[in-house]
């Protein structure tokens, strides 16, 4: 029998009268076409889905990155613990940049740039107009804050442009209203209290809260701009750039698209992966997947299962990415243009 969404949204709202689109929550709408399985058929993800290997070969990650990746501008992604196991140090090639290099060199990861720092102090009157001066500032700089990262300054200059000019511009991230960045705490009341020093009037405590919630966001953001960068960006793509993801330590995949991960906030590494899912179209020739220093293919696109560097498994979960993908479309999420801002700057070198 053809699937028909319109009759499936329809025998929904006639269930679960609770059900609206463009609101019900991700676990609301799993129990939903749980109770439809008909909707995501084995077949479609269980053919040759044993088949781990990107290109049904072994390809090293060292091999795969190569000593051009400076040239290129290649970028590393993953979880910070597993970035530096066994497999993905390069030796002799040289170490790649990863998107803390250009965020730490204009100030963002620092936290300097909000007045910020990581442990959850700083001030309360920082000003988007601060934070585009701030960014600004160290891009014109540039010698100083590049040569601290091991970033070209015109890379350096395109990232921080582009990045001022998308819809991921740190300073726009500030203006967002509360509720926007509650999953974005990085810290709670009592560690911020803590460093604080000193016992201060919850109305306060509250502001330093959001403010490092909003920081986070900014961060965050950043991150999937770096991505975004790599494909977009003439001193990135002209050069063939590429993003080598580590999906080392991650486990249940399944848990990112289900958003199981997510407990009292949301970690950069899961929503680095859930936008290269959203916008893999844009990204299937740019990012690559890898696991124990193997390249894999992109969890959603098989259903595999293997051993990372450190002898733990972890699972692509493709299921739960395709059923992640259908909640987009049932609940009526339009899919955002693709971060756009780097394009238009820089040359390639």
């Amino acid at each position: 029998m053809t699937f028909s969404a319109l009759e499936f949204k329809q025998r929904i709202k006639h269930d679960n009268p609770s059900f609206r689109e463009g609101s019900s929550s991700l676990s609301e709408v799993s129990r939903l076409i749980d109770f439809y399985p008909g909707l995501v058929k084995p077949s479609e993800f269980l053919i040759e889905d044993h088949k781990v290997l990107k290109d049904g070969q072994p390809i090293n990650f060292r091999v795969s990155v190569g000593p051009e990746h400076e040239v290129h501008g290649d970028l590393l992604y993953g979880i910070n613990s597993s970035r530096g196991l066994e497999p993905y140090k390069m030796g002799d090639v040289g170490k790649l940049s990863i998107c803390d290099n250009y965020n730490n060199a204009a100030d963002i990861g620092t936290g300097l740039a909000f007045g910020r720092q990581w442990q959850g102090n700083g001030v309360l009157d920082t000003t988007p107009s601060n934070i585009t001066s701030w960014v600004n500032m160290r891009a014109t700089r540039s010698e100083q804050p590049c040569r601290e990262n091991g970033i070209r300054p015109g890379r350096f200059a395109a990232y921080a442009h582009g990045l001022m000019e998308s819809r991921y511009n740190p300073a726009d991230a500030w203006t967002l209203p509360d509720d926007r960045v509650q999953k974005d705490a990085q810290r709670t009341p009592e560690e911020i209290q803590r460093v604080l020093g000193q016992k201060v009037k919850k109305k306060e405590l509250k502001q330093h809260c959001m403010a490092h919630a909003h920081f986070f966001k900014a961060v965050r953001r950043a991150c999937k701009g770096g991505i975004a960068m790599a494909a977009t960006s003439p001193e990135f793509a002209a050069s063939g750039a590429r993003v080598h993801f580590v999906l080392d330590g991650l486990g249940d995949l399944a848990t990112v698209a289900r958003k199981e991960f997510f407990k009292n906030c949301t970690p950069i590494t899961t929503s680095e992966l859930a936008f290269c899912f959203r916008y893999w179209d844009k990204l299937r020739d740019v990012v690559h997947f890898y696991l124990n220093g193997i390249e894999v293919k992109a969890p959603w696109e098989a259903q595999w299962s293997a051993n990372d560097a450190n002898g733990k498994p972890v699972d692509s979960g493709k299921e739960a990415w395709l059923r992640y993908g259908l909640y987009r479309d049932l609940t009526g999420r339009s899919m955002k243009p693709f971060p756009s801002g780097w394009e238009i700057h820089g040359t390639a070198s």
